[in-house]
């Protein structure tokens, strides 16, 4: 498995600011798992609308 420690950056260069997501640990058990399924998680965590904007 493969661990990602998700943590806002504290500077952050344009608003609208993105959160720090409640759980900052993400353990992915599936090594198949692709880019494109981690952003779509990411942008359910922070109530994106769209995956161009994390």
């Amino acid at each position: 498995g493969v661990w990602f420690v998700l943590q806002a950056a504290p500077h952050q260069g344009r608003e609208p600011f993105l959160p720090q997501i409640p759980r900052s640990y993400l353990r992915i058990k599936d090594g198949r798992v692709t880019v494109r399924l981690l952003t779509k998680y990411l942008v359910n965590k922070l109530g994106l609308e769209d995956e161009s904007e994390p």
